[in-house]
């Protein structure tokens, strides 16, 4: 007994050691984890300083897989998600942020500018409210208050929180802003000036308020007085191009043609495919003489709206004049076809094909601009045969020589999209791709369409990979019959896959007959469903393939084309807001051209 109670303690002694040591190295080993997702979090924060928002989702996403209760990486996510416009998703994330700390304030402020941006503003007061009561004099969310009260008309409110606002921040120049849209809101024109003389006084180079001024001189046709204005607005904003097309219609006005091309010369370079600016520069060149450009101009107007008939007419003028006969008849002939009754085309066409010599077609027209004459001198129409004007275009034509106008509203706040704002650049609402073998490119993009399956090893030997990339150059399905066995379950799927997207275009049923082949062969492939459903697309069998879609995003839910392609097969049948929730889960796996179509979406539901 007592030789066991001698050894006890150097027994005690030894597990205390041994439980220490595997403490100690149980802690280094979270405290490296820790200091990894503090790495990665930080990381994200400095993609999201310099604007590659795209880069710090992928970054916060690492956080939050490794972290999911770490309310933070949440938050940041949001602020990237909602510097995309992918409010939506901005606002699940901050609300998660906001049920695991309550306590954190800046959560609710953003919170309440998402909400804000998605139209939800009594929402957005209420998260400000929740600050407010927190921390009275913050006063980024007493403005973004006033704000939400201005877009519900709450002027009243909204008139005595400006008011007090500037009473404890005068210099806060936004704010003047505000009380010019809230007098322009109950048309009082005089005291929204006089608040805009009030900011110009405090900051001289405010150039949206030069640019309201300017605005409002135009529209009482000051046109001395809005050149001024405007020309201090582009000088301390040289590449806002609201102001530079203004200040064309201004020019326009004193008739300084020359000077009025160069201010759509500019807004063309900020914005190439401006609509508005090629017209007018168009109709300003055929003022001056400048025909050739000025079809030019035309000629980008048609690309982008065939049509628009006003855009037609004024280029038949000017193909007839620097002698394209042609173009000039076809182009009258497209507006005849529009509009049976244009006399003024049918004269013009005769005209010109006199000078071709097709006397037989010259008189033809002629003959019908002289009917119409005598049926309107001396005859009633008869209301049983009056052909109805095609109404396609919403063009008078008798406006051919009028600038074409801009809607925008009376005050805006101008934003320039950064480096990192990807939702800016057109995509087109098309389906990606089946996946299927093809060589593998040199891409530099962040997010290739690249699945990673048992048989990629062998794939790779031949620089090939599974790929749903547009424009990937495929395998020839005779050669991949050469690195791949049809024993193998998954070879074959890959065969019977190429040899359908090869039939897909001109044999979609047959590519169809082929892939339901796959199912049978690999029922839990996530690829297979997804090239089902994108066989459907082709079909036109949207609510089919969006079925498919999801049983591929069921099978695998970080398949970021199955939420594209499902998205866009809701938005063919205009179902906006599942389009969005799905865009944004693509573009939160990395396929960052889904924020594209998110923009697109929110300004279709808001129509």
């Amino acid at each position: 007994m007592r030789y066991l109670l001698s050894i006890f303690p150097v027994y005690t002694r030894l597990i205390r050691t041994t439980s220490l040591v595997i403490i100690c190295a149980l802690s280094a080993l979270v405290g490296r984890a820790q200091t990894d997702v503090e790495n990665v979090l930080t990381m994200g924060r400095i993609a999201l300083a310099y604007d590659d928002y795209v880069t710090a989702i992928q970054y916060f996403n690492r956080v939050i897989e490794a972290r999911p209760s770490m309310a933070e990486a949440y938050y940041y996510r949001a602020d990237a998600k909602a510097r995309l416009e992918d409010y939506n998703s901005a606002i699940e994330d901050l609300s998660k942020a906001i049920h695991l700390n309550p306590f954190r304030l800046d959560f609710y402020e953003l919170r309440g500018v998402c909400l804000g941006q998605n139209g939800n503003f009594l929402a957005a007061i209420t998260d400000y409210d929740y600050v407010l009561r927190h921390n009275r004099w913050h006063q980024n969310v007493r403005f973004n208050k006033i704000i939400s009260q201005i877009q519900l008309k709450d002027y009243e409110n909204a008139t005595h929180a400006a008011d007090s606002f500037i009473t404890h921040w005068p210099n806060f120049s936004k704010v003047y802003l505000a009380k010019v849209e809230i007098s322009l809101a109950q048309k009082d024109t005089i005291s929204a000036l006089s608040w805009a003389d009030t900011l110009l006084k405090l900051t001289p180079q405010d150039a949206n308020m030069w640019n309201f001024k300017g605005q409002y001189a135009l529209r009482h046709k000051n046109y001395a007085d809005a050149d001024s204005f405007l020309t201090k607005a582009v000088l301390f904003l040289p590449n806002d191009a609201d102001s530079y097309l203004m200040r064309a219609a201004v020019r326009h006005g004193l008739r300084r043609y020359d000077d009025a091309i160069r201010d759509y010369d500019e807004v063309i370079r900020i914005i190439p495919q401006h609509f508005v600016a090629h017209y007018n520069r168009g109709l300003l060149r055929s003022f001056v003489g400048d025909d050739n450009r000025a079809i030019e101009d035309f000629d980008f107007v048609l690309n982008k709206e065939a049509d628009n008939t006003l855009a037609v007419y004024n280029r038949a003028i000017l193909k007839e004049r620097v002698g394209d006969y042609n173009g000039a008849i076809k182009d009258y002939s497209t507006l005849i076809h529009i509009y049976p009754r244009f006399w003024a085309g049918y004269a013009s066409r005769a005209r010109i094909y006199r000078k071709i010599g097709k006397l037989n077609a010259a008189l033809s027209d002629e003959t019908r601009v002289q009917r119409a004459e005598l049926d309107f001198f001396f005859t009633k129409p008869k209301l049983g045969r009056i052909k109805k004007v095609n109404t396609k275009s919403e063009h008078e034509l008798e406006r051919y020589q009028q600038l074409a106008e801009e809607t925008n509203d009376t005050l805006r706040v101008r934003l320039t999209a950064t480096a990192g704002r990807i939702q800016n650049k057109k995509v087109e609402r098309v389906f990606l791709p089946m996946f299927r073998v093809t060589v593998l490119g040199n891409s530099v993009d962040a997010y290739q369409s690249i699945l990673y399956l048992p048989t990629s090893s062998t794939l790779n030997l031949h620089n090939a990979v599974v790929s749903a990339e547009s424009k990937a150059e495929i395998i020839a399905e005779t050669q991949l019959r050469l690195w791949l066995s049809e024993q193998n379950p998954e070879h074959k799927v890959l065969l019977l896959s190429q040899k359908a997207f090869s039939l897909i275009d001109s044999s979609p049923e047959k590519a169809l007959e082929l892939l339901q082949r796959t199912k049978t062969l690999q029922p839990e492939s996530a690829m297979v469903h997804y090239n089902i459903g994108c066989v459907l697309a082709a079909l036109g069998k949207l609510s089919e393939a969006e079925l498919a879609f999801s049983q591929a995003i069921a099978l695998d839910n970080r398949m970021p084309e199955a939420f594209f392609n499902r998205a866009v097969a809701a938005l063919l049948q205009n179902n906006n807001v599942k389009a969005i929730s799905d865009l944004s889960k693509a573009g939160e796996l990395g396929l960052y051209r889904a924020y594209s179509l998110i923009k697109q979406a929110q300004k279709q539901q808001t129509k």
